[in-house]
């Protein structure tokens, strides 16, 4: 049955972390693994899917381009150099008690929005599409 379900999109930063910290982290509580994708528009990201099927994506906030100044996923976040992207079918309580519990990791933004169920499109309000 093809129907519209509501998706919800968390955002996540941290000005502290680095890249192999969080992941590490993040792959020691939620015990999963990390797979390495780059990305012309996004740059070096790392991205994994829980058992529910919630998505978890790691990367820069400055978007890579050939100007010196990037700009930004989360605009009004300049001070996060990394995000934590989730997309989940249904809020997963558990995913982000382990998120708060990361010192340095702050909670940005959430969005719901209505989707088809086999797509996962990130609002236009956090500036991608996947």
């Amino acid at each position: 049955m093809t129907g519209r379900h509501p998706m919800n999109f968390h955002t996540y930063g941290t000005a502290t972390l680095t890249m192999p910290d969080l992941t590490h982290a993040l792959s020691v509580r939620l015990g999963v693994t990390f797979i390495e994708r780059d990305s012309h528009y996004r740059g070096t990201y790392l991205t994994a899917t829980l058992a529910n099927g919630t998505r978890i994506d790691i990367q820069p906030n400055a978007i890579p381009g050939d100007e010196p100044d990037d700009d930004l996923y989360a605009p009004g976040q300049p001070e996060a150099t990394l995000l934590i992207l989730t997309t989940e079918p249904d809020h997963d309580n558990e995913l982000h008690r382990h998120l708060a519990a990361i010192e340095g990791l702050n909670h940005l933004d959430e969005n719901t929005a209505q989707t088809h169920r086999s797509t996962l499109a990130r609002v236009p309000a956090l500036g991608f599409f996947e």
